[in-house]
């Protein structure tokens, strides 16, 4: 344990534009009681804004869906 608090690692809970982050952040608001993820929880980072605010992206996700990740889609029968 030591030589982690001696990394940079020991930071993780600082840096939010990762996915360790995006999960922590994710879990605290289904901890709190949204436990169906309504509206679904979805990450936006900085990288992200030069393609779009996050109502495009979120349009390439399934509504409301557990988790899909971008470009996602189930086939239409």
């Amino acid at each position: 344990m030591a030589s982690l608090e001696e990394s940079p690692l020991s930071d993780w809970h600082l840096w939010t534009e990762t996915d360790e982050w995006g999960y922590v952040d994710w879990s605290a608001r289904i901890a709190s009681g949204n436990w169906l993820d309504v509206p679904a929880w979805r990450s936006y980072f900085s990288w992200q804004e030069p393609f779009g605010p996050p109502e495009a992206w979120e349009g390439w996700y399934q509504k409301n869906a557990y988790f899909a990740g971008p470009l996602y889609r189930t086939r239409s029968r």
